[in-house]
Order: structure tokens, then C-alpha cells, then sequence
């Protein structure tokens, strides 16, 4: 076996082209005739008794075949062992001809380990969002559960709508279409709070005041920043129309509700758990951003080659957890736009798009663990056990034989792994902390981004 060339191609993959001599592949083929005549039965002969020509005339082509599948998996594994190379994935190959009489050449692909040189990661500059829990914010969420559990009634039929009314309405927009064709539309059903939304652009503005049956042309100008990116910038009409006026029925919000809406016996054990909560979660949201905007800078001064095998993985794990999101069963782009819609160009450049950077970000954070020389230490692995222990309620017991019976502790060392470079590069970061906002302004902003 000579490797006649090689070289280095994109996406971490190599190319060798490798000569096997006449004479190997003779070899083979007396071996592999060897094998067959001993035990194969010909009309006229005990069995491996028969002349070895007439055994190569009856055989030849299995004989070949066979030799020709050994001859590139033992050669290619010869060439991979002499320049130390180790292979992700199957290879390729490709060949012109093959013939007992004269050397067989051909050319095989296989992509390597993904490889990444790193850029700068330390001290990385980025913004990030300060939320501060204010008590109107609580009080906001302890008002969403007392119309969760109010009691509704509708009103009297010449009731005029006011503000905390709960409102089925209809809807249809008029300044798209001709007017000869307004009476034919048909209105979409809303149900709203009246006066809930805290937008200036709310529909339930405009309807204050009508009584069922009643109906109100509407314009509203919507800015270029418009959270809805369909009626950005437009100036809109509608026709709305009120279909049913209930009344709502708040709880006070004491500690009887408190008993009844959760596990807590007051309101005050109620309104500090919701704010514990939304300090939590605005807290984990911010540190979010900030690791995503590090990880783009990071991305953008790295070079890397990866095999795109790893990207083609990543793609079909996103598009799984993309159809359980919309509850359908695909195994294609084509399958999941078929289902839902969604343009399969569109779906696919986003799919992969997405799953690039996050191979890459991977790869990266691995790099980064190994020149910060970061390891997993038994007491950090112990302490996820812990925390998935009581997240899953199970015993300690339990979870440790889950885990060994399904060779789970490796993964579970790698994710351990991949937080910890998170946690170094936000810490290493260079964060500018923003003005603090509300919860609520917090989320809306969530909405928009």
C-alpha cells in the first residue's frame, strides 16, 4: 500500500489517494479461492475437491467483490494508522475500475476531530440588563391570579362596557380592502381584560362605553418599532365589535386566597415568593444575554473547521426539538413544512445556520476548558446528583443505577464542564450594568428583542 497524495480539504475533512500493488490483490484473491474451494459443493466433485480454475470461473464475481471490500477497509486502515489519524464517522470511497491484473487506486474522504484556534475570550465587553423587583410588580402577578380564579357573570343586555370588564369582541381590519368588500369580512373573536394591557396601541381603548351589538371604526397609527413587525410603521383601520360584557369578581387578596391559589397560609408568604421568583428568573435571563453576546463575540474571533457530519447531527436534534414544540412527528424539513407551513428553504437555512454555531460554540468552550485547564471534580459531579435527585424525586439510589445503566456520567460531566466555562466567561467578562427597570418592563423587552 503507498499513499500517492493527501491533503486537507474544508469542514475538517482529509483526502488521501492510496495505490494498492497487483500483487497484494493476488494474495487476496488466492485466499478468499482458498476459502471457497474447501467448502464449496460442485456437481461431479466431493466437497473441496474440485480443480481450483473451475472454482475461479464459478466465483469470480463474489470473489471479487469480497476482495475488493477487504482490500480498501484493510488499506485504509493501514494508511490511517501510519499518519495517525483518527477518523470521525464513515469514509468514502471512489474508484474508476477494478481488476485482478493490475493495481487498484482510488480515493478515499473521511472527516477528522473538529479543530478551533482560539481568539481573545477574556474581558470581553457587553451590556447587561439589571432588573429590580418593585413592589407594583408583585402585586401586578397577585392580581393575574385573582382573575384567574374571579367569578365571571355576564352583565345586562343594555350594559355599556367599562374598564375591568371581561370583553368577547370582534375584529376585522378595512384599510386593505376595497369598501364594497368590508361588509363580507368576517371578524376574528377576542377575549380581553378591559384596561389590562398598559399599551397605548390596545384595541380595548376604543371600545369604552358600547353596549353589546354595537360596533366602532378604530384607526390606530402603529410606530416603525412596533413589537409586531406586520403593523410596524402602518397607519391601520378596524371595525370592532362588542359580542358579550361580563363582569369579574375579584378575590380579595388575603391569606384565605393565599390557601386557596397555593401552598402558602399568607398573602404575604405568597407576594415573597413571587418576588423570589422574579428575581430568579429576570436574574437568570440577564446572565442569558450576556453569555449569548459573548458567545458571538467569541464565535467571531475563532476559526474554526468542522466536520460537517456534526453540523448535519445538530440540525436533525434541532428540528426534533422544533416539531415537539409544535407537537408534530417529522423526520425531514420537508415532513415538518409540510405540517405546519413554514417555508422548507426558510426552515432549513435557519436549521443549519443554527446548528453551525452551536457546534461551534461547543467546540469553542471545550478549547477554552482545556488551555484554562478546567476539569469536573467528584464534588461538583456530586452535587448535580443532588439537585437532579431532588428535581426528579427520586432517591440517590435510584438515580446513581439510572445513570450507570445507561452510561449517563460522561454526559453528565460534559454539561457540568460546559457551565463552568459559561460561569468563567461571564465572570471574566467586561459588564457594564444597565438603568434597573421593573419585572414587567424586564419581560416586555424579553418580547421584543
Amino acid at each position: 500500500m503507498q499513499i500517492l497524495e493527501e491533503k486537507k480539504l474544508q469542514n475538517a475533512t482529509m483526502e488521501m489517494v492510496i495505490e494498492v500493488p497487483q500483487s497484494r490483490i493476488e494474495v487476496e484473491y488466492r485466499s478468499v479461492f482458498d476459502r471457497i474451494a474447501k467448502n464449496a459443493k460442485v456437481d461431479g466433485f466431493r466437497k473441496g475437491k474440485a480443480p481450483l480454475k473451475l472454482i475461479e470461473n464459478m466465483f469470480l464475481k463474489e470473489a471479487t467483490s469480497e476482495v475488493l471490500e477487504k482490500l480498501l477497509k484493510t488499506t485504509y486502515i493501514e494508511a490511517l494508522d501510519s499518519k495517525n489519524y483518527r477518523p470521525i464517522g464513515m469514509p468514502s470511497f471512489n474508484y474508476d475500475s477494478f481488476e485482478r491484473e493490475k493495481p487498484l487506486k482510488y480515493t478515499v474522504r473521511f472527516e477528522v476531530m473538529p479543530t478551533v484556534e482560539l481568539g481573545s475570550y477574556k474581558g470581553i465587553a457587553v451590556k447587561e440588563r439589571v432588573c429590580q423587583v418593585r413592589d407594583d410588580d408583585v402585586e401586578k402577578e397577585i392580581n393575574n391570579l385573582r382573575e384567574k380564579y374571579a367569578r365571571i357573570s355576564k352583565k345586562e343586555e343594555d350594559a355599556r362596557v367599562e374598564k375591568g370588564d371581561l370583553l368577547r369582541f370582534g375584529v376585522k381590519r378595512i384599510d386593505n380592502v376595497k369598501p364594497e368588500e368590508v361588509d363580507a369580512l368576517a371578524f376574528k373573536d377576542y377575549t380581553i381584560i378591559v384596561g389590562k394591557s398598559d399599551s397605548e396601541y390596545a384595541l380595548d381603548r376604543h371600545v369604552l362605553g358600547l353596549s353589546v351589538g354595537q360596533t366602532r371604526e378604530v384607526t390606530i397609527k402603529y410606530p416603525k418599532d412596533y413589537e409586531l413587525n406586520d403593523l410596524a410603521g402602518q397607519k391601520v383601520t378596524y371595525v370592532v365589535k362588542v359580542e358579550e360584557i361580563s363582569r369579574m369578581d375579584l378575590p380579595n387578596p388575603d391569606d384565605e386566597f393565599a390557601k386557596d391559589v397555593s401552598n402558602f397560609t399568607t398573602i404575604e408568604e405568597l407576594r415573597q415568593n413571587i418576588r423570589s421568583y422574579f428575581e430568579k428568573a429576570s436574574a437568570n435571563a440577564a446572565k442569558g444575554e450576556v453569555i449569548e453576546t459573548i458567545k458571538n463575540a467569541i464565535i467571531e474571533k475563532c476559526t474554526f473547521d468542522i466536520p460537517e457530519s456534526l453540523v448535519k447531527a445538530e440540525e436533525s436534534g434541532l428540528l426534533q426539538r422544533l416539531a415537539k414544540r409544535f407537537n408534530v412527528e417529522v423526520t425531514t424539513a420537508e415532513e415538518f413544512s409540510k405540517k405546519t407551513g413554514f417555508p422548507v428553504d426558510e426552515l432549513k437555512m435557519r436549521l443549519h445556520a443554527e446548528a453551525e454555531k452551536d457546534v461551534k460554540w461547543e467546540i469553542a468552550r471545550l478549547e477554552i476548558a482545556k488551555t484554562e485547564k478546567m476539569e469536573v471534580s467528584e464534588e461538583e459531579y456530586r452535587n448535580e446528583l443532588e439537585s437532579m435527585k431532588e428535581s426528579n424525586g427520586v432517591s440517590m439510589e435510584e438515580l446513581e443505577k439510572y445513570i450507570e445503566h445507561n452510561h449517563l456520567r460522561d454526559g453528565i460531566e460534559h454539561d457540568i464542564l460546559l457551565t463552568k466555562v459559561n460561569d468563567f466567561l461571564y465572570n471574566s467578562a467586561n459588564i457594564e450594568k444597565l438603568k434597573p427597570i421593573s419585572y414587567f418592563e424586564f419581560m416586555n423587552e424579553n418580547k421584543r428583542a
